[in-house]
């Protein structure tokens, strides 16, 4: 529902608030003073143009590369797409000792540097 006015709250049956809408010509006919008090700005052309501008730079920005630092600790689903390994094969890793890790409850965590480690070919 779009709402073009003000919106006035009102008491109605057993206390239960109740919201009435009037149309911005309605409200004026009806409270006239409500139309002096209202600011009003002017946006032209120049202050769109000069919007867009600042808008596409943050965007750049944003896009620019500028990475988020990586978690120090991933789980094992992050390992297996950072690696692209299947479940079986980040298990032989951990078995025989090529990729350390730390379980908490069920869930087996790998620390992201040892992952670059196996990634440039160093093993620890």
């Amino acid at each position: 529902m779009r709402v073009s006015g003000p919106i006035f709250e009102a008491k109605g049956h057993s206390n239960q608030k109740v919201f009435y809408f009037f149309s911005l010509p309605t409200t004026m006919a009806i409270y006239p003073a409500l139309s002096c008090r209202m600011p009003v700005e002017i946006i032209t052309k120049q202050d769109l143009e000069d919007f867009r501008i600042k808008l596409l730079q943050d965007i750049k920005e944003l896009l620019s590369g500028k990475t988020e630092e990586p978690k120090k600790w991933l789980k094992s689903y992050q390992v297996r797409n950072l690696l692209k390994i299947s479940p079986g094969t980040l298990q032989n890793l951990r078995i025989n000792g090529t990729l350390t890790y730390s379980k908490v409850g069920s869930i087996f965590y790998y620390r992201y540097e040892d992952i670059l480690r196996l990634l440039e070919g160093k093993k620890k």
